[in-house]
């Protein structure tokens, strides 16, 4: 590269900062004068070079390992046209599900699993930066410019153009860089009954925007027996590479590896499966794509979803359109595994079921379901159907008319309480108080056994006082 590529004024800028800091100092003979400074020109221009040419080294070589696709994730536009998560869209994925676990085995009706356990899925709004990458070295020209004019800033207290550049880009930048920071935080969490012994799992994900897995942990167990038998899996994204860990007591296993990029670049969490979903329920996706995902031993298996569009269903009485999602998961054994989950135009789920498995994911049959977004309420959901379940009507109507009958009962034995309210309310028509509320409270505390007990003991103590 010829020296005559450079701006001459950044060579100068060096040599007139290293005569203000006493560096160059020149020689009563002029010709040594001018040799010295040529010579320093040129050890500048060889610097600058060089640090043109890596940098230039540095971009060619990103390039060609983008090119190579061995650090880079899966792109989701590539594969779902106009893929985005907005800002409304990371809202409106962000609620919480609960639902209940049933199963056929031993249930009185073969078409009609009884419940044995509930599941709860959270995905929560979260904020933090990615992981740490190995920073690059070299200088670029602006950091040569901030160098330069650093000491004549400081002299007359101003900022340099630098500075106010990199000012405006910090106000433009910002923005997109809180938005980066939004995350997704999946909490999952299940206790159901397998055959009279306790069994669970829980999922907790960190994933980002693009739905990319920074952090899992996933557990299963069962209680037989008082012995607890549990799998864990753990794997979380390091620079250029995953981190694996597994454990397995009933196996006495501990194993820990890494995957290269070039193996998981298109790995899906599980936690970042069901925000998946939910997008794909939301936009109505429609279409067969490929991905990865992980057992529960850490192994990768190919994941294949294939979204069959809208629906026409009837849910606990409502009727409502539901998107499907098939599932196939191929392990690298060959075993596969198939999964058909239901969820509304919201992304709740409705039902979700496994080939030859017993057990079933559904909505609550008590849950009023509709083509909104889930308040993750189920209680106030039920108070507006609970008159439709006839047991529990049944029961509010014998409570209720038991106590009924209790305070009638106890009024008839207590006839001092009618003359308490009739007192009480001539003296409020009487008096009409400001606050009706701390005149009541005063004139019912009157007849408070404990109020009138404390007085007492408090008038004793001091009159004691006074007689000591």
């Amino acid at each position: 590269m010829n020296s005559e590529e450079f701006p001459r004024s950044i060579t100068e800028d060096i040599l007139k900062y290293l005569e203000e800091q006493e560096q160059l100092c020149g020689e009563d003979d002029t010709a040594q004068d001018d040799h010295g400074i040529k010579h320093m020109r040129t050890l500048i221009e060889q610097i600058i070079e060089k640090i043109t040419n890596r940098a230039e080294y540095i971009d060619e070589y990103n390039e060609k390992l983008k090119a190579h696709n061995q650090y880079p994730l899966f792109n989701l536009t590539k594969i779902i046209p106009n893929f985005e998560i907005d800002d409304h869209l990371y809202e409106q994925l962000t609620f919480r599900e609960t639902l209940v676990i049933s199963s056929f085995e031993s249930a009185p009706n073969p078409y009609v699993p009884t419940i044995v356990g509930g599941l709860c899925l959270d995905v929560q709004s979260a904020k933090g930066k990615n992981p740490l990458v190995r920073k690059q070295t070299g200088l670029k020209q602006s950091l040569i410019e901030l160098i330069t004019n650093l000491e004549m800033n400081r002299r007359n207290g101003t900022k340099s153009i630098s500075q106010q550049e990199l000012d405006k880009f910090i106000v433009r930048i910002k923005p997109q860089y809180e938005r980066s920071n939004c995350k997704f935080l999946v909490h999952l969490s299940s206790e159901f009954d397998v055959e009279g012994n306790q069994a669970g799992s829980t999922i907790t994900a960190w994933v980002d925007r693009n739905l990319h897995t920074l952090e899992e942990k996933r557990s299963e167990h069962i209680i037989c027996d008082g012995v607890t038998n549990e799998k864990v899996l753990y794997f979380g994204i390091q620079p250029r590479r995953y981190y694996i860990k597994h454990m397995s007591t009933l196996e006495k296993l501990l194993d820990k590896k890494y995957y290269s990029m070039e193996k998981a670049c298109n790995l899906i969490g599980e936690g970042a499966n069901f925000i998946l979903m939910r997008y794909l329920a939301v936009s109505r996706h429609i279409g067969i794509f490929e991905l990865s995902s992980m057992y529960i031993n850490g192994d990768m298996c190919l994941n294949v979803y294939n979204c069959r569009g809208l629906e026409s269903g009837i849910v606990n009485d409502q009727k409502l359109d539901l998107c499907h999602i098939h599932r196939t998961i191929i392990e690298e054994c060959g075993i596969t595994h198939y999964c058909k989950t239901i969820l509304t135009l919201q992304g709740q789920i409705i039902k979700q079921e496994w080939k030859d498995c017993n057990h079933i994911l559904q909505v609550n049959p008590l849950a009023y379901v509709h083509n909104e977004k889930p308040t993750g309420n189920e209680h106030i959901l039920l108070h507006q159907i609970w008159e439709k379940d006839m047991q529990l009507l049944s029961k509010y109507l014998d409570s209720k008319t038991t106590y009924a009958m209790d305070i009638k009962s106890y009024l008839a034995d207590h006839p001092e309480l009618k003359d308490m309210m009739a007192d009480y309310v001539q003296k409020t028509l009487f008096m009409k108080p400001e606050d009706v509320l701390d005149f009541t409270i005063k004139h019912f505390n009157r007849f408070c056994p404990a109020e009138k007990s404390h007085k007492v003991n408090v008038d004793e103590e001091d009159v004691s006082h006074i007689i000591v």
